[in-house]
């Protein structure tokens, strides 16, 4: 129902959207280099958004380039490898706010 119904734009999201304790970004990427920029933006969105944060990718190179950009807002960020995913959520990425 479109009463219901709200269409966002993420880039911007911390323009409209509260602060919330916990987020989560499941599946993300494919972050290459044509995409890396508004990977780093949705990202760095949802850092904004969130004290601590759960974003899965799928390759370990996604993985370094979500900690380096964590880690430039003052996040302390954990990498894990989720062996139970071979491909959408390989790499877990577990950030808080220092």
């Amino acid at each position: 129902m479109p009463e219901e119904t709200m269409c966002i734009d993420a880039t911007i999201a911390s323009e409209y959207l509260d602060p919330v304790p916990k987020g989560i970004g499941i599946m993300m990427g494919d972050i290459n280099p044509f995409m890396q920029d508004l990977w780093q933006q949705l990202v760095s969105e949802l850092f904004a958004l969130t004290d601590e944060t759960l974003i899965t990718v799928g390759k370990q190179a996604e993985a370094d380039l979500i900690r380096s950009w964590g880690e430039a807002m003052e996040r302390t960020v954990e990498v894990r490898e989720n062996p139970q995913d071979p491909t959408y959520d390989r790499w877990v990425c577990i950030a808080q706010r220092k």
